[in-house]
């Protein structure tokens, strides 16, 4: 599990082009429905957070189940 997690790590790295590149297509958005530069920033940060927490418990839950 740590091997996985140290993976995931690696592939959420905003200098990856298809990251930086999500980032801002959910700053764009969030942008579109009146958040401010830095708001978007902040709010497209926090998802992709909460994204990669879902992934974590997931991977969690299914070790659980498998072992």
């Amino acid at each position: 599990m740590v091997a996985a997690h140290e993976a995931l790590i690696a592939d959420v790295n905003p200098a990856r082009l298809v990251v930086s590149t999500r980032l801002a297509g959910m700053e764009r958005t969030f942008m579109t429905r009146g958040m401010d530069a830095a708001s978007a920033h902040g709010a497209a940060v926090r998802a992709m957070a909460g994204a990669w927490s879902a992934v974590r418990r997931s991977s969690s839950r299914s070790t659980r189940v498998s072992s």
